[in-house]
Formats: C-alpha cells, sequence, structure tokens
C-alpha cells in the first residue's frame, strides 16, 4: 500500500509493497506522505487530489474495456466517505475493485462499501503488521497475542461474504514503531500473519500479503504450507503434468504477493512448490512498482511471473485515483511484455476471476 495523508480519518501508517525500492523505513512513519501516489498519478496524467470529473477527462480516452479493469488491490476505504458512494459508481470506470483493511478499523468501511456494491467493491479484512501494537491484547503474555473478540470479528465478516478475502496481512521487518523508533516485534508478526494465512486455509478465502526485508521467511512459510498440503510430487515432469491436467480452480486458498518487489530467484522457488506454487499470484502497482523500481530491474520481476498469474493493482488511497493508476500500470506491464494495452487488461482480468472462483 502506498503511504496516504489521510484526510478523513486519523492518521495512521499504511502499508507498502513486498520489499519495496526503496525502502523507506528509516523516515518516520507517522510523517509519510504521498509521494507515491503522486508518482503514480503523474505518470498517468492525473493528480491524487483532482476530482473525479477531472480523472474522467484523464481516461475517457483510454482505448481498454473497462471491462477487463480488475483493481485486485487498493485502499479507498481510508478516504471514502459514504456519502460518495454514488458519485463513486457513476464515475469510476474501472470495473471492481479489491478493497485492503489494514486494521479492524478499517472491516466497517469495507462492509459498507460491500453492502452497496456487491459486484464492485470486494472486502479483504485483515491485520496489517504496522497496526499491530494497537491490537496487541495487554492481558496474554504471548508475543502476537490479539484478543479473541478481534478474531472473532475477522473470521465472522469473512463467511459472511462468499467473495470476502483476507488482507492486507503479511511480515514488515524494516517496520518502526512511529512513537519509539524500535523495530516492531518479530515473533508477534509471524504469529499473527501466521492465524490469518491459517484463517484463509481454513475458509478458503483468496489472502494478499505484504512482505518486507523477510523473504526468507516467506519461502519457509510457504514451503511449511506445501508439505503440509501433500506429499512432493516426484518429478517436475509430473508436476507439469498435473497443472497443465488442472480443471478448474486450483484448490486452497489463492496468495497474491502484493507489490511485488522480490527477486527473480525468490519468486521461483516460490512458484515451484507442487501444491502451493499453483496458487500464487503475483501483483504489480504503478505507486510501488513502476515509481520506485529501475526499469531493468522491474523487466526481470514482470518477466518471471507466468502470465496466468499476473495482477495489477492501484494500491491508491482515493476512489477517483484508481483508473488513472490502473492506466498506468497497465501500460508499464505491458510495455515489458510486449502486450498491447487492452491484452493486458484482459489476460490480468482472467487471472483475478480466477482468484475469485477459487
Amino acid at each position: 500500500m502506498t503511504d496516504p495523508v489521510r484526510t478523513k480519518r486519523k492518521a495512521v501508517p499504511s502499508p507498502t509493497g513486498l520489499e519495496a525500492d526503496p525502502p523507506r523505513h528509516d523516515r518516520d512513519q507517522a510523517d509519510r506522505t504521498s509521494n507515491a501516489d503522486a508518482n503514480a498519478n503523474d505518470d498517468a496524467g492525473a493528480d491524487a487530489d483532482a476530482t473525479a470529473d477531472v480523472y474522467a477527462k484523464k481516461v475517457e480516452d483510454a482505448d481498454v474495456d473497462w471491462n477487463d479493469v480488475i483493481d485486485t488491490h487498493c485502499h479507498i476505504t481510508d478516504t471514502l466517505d459514504p456519502s460518495e458512494f454514488e458519485t463513486m459508481a457513476e464515475h469510476l470506470r474501472t470495473r471492481q475493485l479489491w478493497m485492503m483493511a489494514s486494521h479492524a478499523g478499517d472491516w466497517d468501511a469495507l462492509t459498507r462499501a460491500a453492502q452497496h456494491a456487491p459486484a464492485k467493491c470486494i472486502p479483504f479484512y485483515g491485520i496489517h503488521p504496522w497496526h499491530l501494537p494497537a491490537l496487541q491484547d495487554p492481558a496474554a503474555p504471548a508475543a502476537g497475542a490479539v484478543s479473541e473478540a478481534v478474531w472473532c470479528d475477522l473470521e465472522d465478516r469473512v463467511r459472511r461474504y462468499a467473495a470476502a478475502g483476507i488482507g492486507e496481512i503479511g511480515v514488515d521487518f524494516k517496520a518502526t514503531d512511529p512513537a519509539t523508533g524500535a523495530l516492531r516485534d518479530r515473533g508477534m508478526q509471524e504469529a499473527v500473519w501466521a492465524r490469518q494465512l491459517r484463517l484463509a486455509v481454513r475458509l478458503g478465502r483468496p489472502v494478499s500479503m505484504h512482505c518486507v526485508a523477510a523473504s526468507g521467511v516467506l519461502v519457509d512459510v510457504l514451503t511449511a504450507l506445501d508439505a503440509e498440503a501433500g506429499p512432493p510430487l516426484p518429478s517436475r515432469r509430473q508436476r507439469r503434468r498435473q497443472q497443465q491436467q488442472q480443471r478448474g480452480p486450483v484448490p486452497g486458498p489463492p496468495i497474491i504477493l502484493h507489490s511485488f518487489g522480490g527477486s527473480p530467484e525468490t519468486l521461483k522457488r516460490i512458484l515451484q512448490l507442487d501444491h502451493v506454487g499453483p496458487r500464487v499470484y503475483v501483483g504489480f502497482s504503478q505507486a510501488i512498482n513502476g515509481a520506485r523500481t529501475p526499469a531493468a530491474t522491474l523487466r526481470q520481476r514482470i518477466a518471471a511471473v507466468p502470465d496466468d498469474r499476473l495482477l495489477l493493482e492501484s494500491d491508491v488511497p482515493q476512489w477517483h485515483a484508481v483508473d488513472a493508476a490502473m492506466l498506468a500500470i497497465g501500460r508499464c506491464v505491458a510495455a515489458h511484455r510486449g502486450w498491447d494495452l487492452a491484452s493486458c487488461f484482459r489476460i490480468c482480468a482472467q487471472n483475478a476471476r480466477r482468484v475469485l472462483a477459487s
């Protein structure tokens, strides 16, 4: 997630993507500004503070089937007022928004959006590692303890909506406490992440994962999950044959690596996992990937992702910035893959629909 200055709710730090370039955790998270959003929107020819009418003018000439534009990661409930639902529905061209939570304070807003526009707004409920201190149960001695009331509320909300996912969750080993500057507790992060991942497995729901400076832990966790899913396949040939013979969704929860910033080697190890590998999808956003990563590095990362695993994200907090941000990352990925823009959106939309159908 990008780093917005909240305008309608109390300012809280918001997550970045998976090992984004360059890391910015040397700055106080509470004072972060919306530079990433501005970069993304500038690239798309739009200002994050513009009105819906201005954004409509910026995107009206795009040769795109907007039914194929699916934003698989945004945080617009950070700034969305319920009075704006009708305006958003009228002006926003992006077909679908996967709306991420960062903490329990987001969950009511996600629920209202899903109730108002269930086909357009897909809620992802979760607890981001930056927000764990506010949710830690002081009565519980174990690191990583979150009150059972919070866990029950999380599961109840996910169960309530058949399309709901779990996110944004994960680990961030460079994140610091804005009050003290101390690194956030790794044990607590891993414990809360693991419990949310277990919930996704148990309910079979897609999960959007944030990971910074923790690629080794990510690989270890997914490898352990893979071992639990079944015995290893005897050979790569048999694994390829199994994947080729798949009919319909791959069993188990889809795992989305949000705004991926890891190495191609790390991704290769994950995709080669016998059981978890076929469920992994990789998202890219202009705000994190396109605006901050050298072109050659980004090209390598995008090239490492199979066509049928690519997803596109806006990762913006303002609904009126979504269309422009999606066009920006669509153009970026299309250029690196050698696709035309319409094909890029069509392919990524097919992948997104497959995630929700799993």
